[in-house]
């Protein structure tokens, strides 16, 4: 459900039941960093919204919108970037995941796979 958020907090772009309770995202929008010829300097924006829009401007990444997680210090497993739509484009620095079910995120300081979707297992796919 759309939210207004009361502060600049990232978690505060998200409902509070998506908050509580996480929410899933199709595999096929998820891509495992690897930054392979891309420099990462700079993984979000600070936007008034959740997605990093801008891509090829200043620091930001040559990627369609999308959002970087799983990358805050307390995270494990690789970095994860989330796309806001469905690309079959091949991205720089991106790889596909192996698999097809959905991916269940928690929402905090950042978003981070959860349950038995640990990072660490969310491997690329084969290229």
């Amino acid at each position: 459900e759309p939210v207004s958020p009361r502060s600049s907090a990232f978690r505060e772009h998200f409902c509070l039941r998506c908050r509580s309770e996480g929410f899933a995202i199709p595999s096929s929008r998820i891509r495992v960093a690897t930054s392979d010829g891309v420099p990462m300097r700079r993984w979000n924006q600070r936007t008034a919204g959740v997605w990093n829009c801008l891509p090829g401007q200043g620091d930001t990444l040559p990627w369609p919108p999308h959002r970087v997680c799983n990358q805050t210090s307390g995270c494990t497993g690789p970095k994860l970037v989330i796309l806001r739509h469905e690309t079959s484009d091949s991205l720089p620095g991106l790889a596909r995941v192996s698999g097809t079910a959905p991916i269940s995120f928690r929402v905090g300081r950042t978003l981070a796979p959860a349950g038995s979707h640990a990072a660490a297992d969310l491997i690329p796919a084969a290229r």
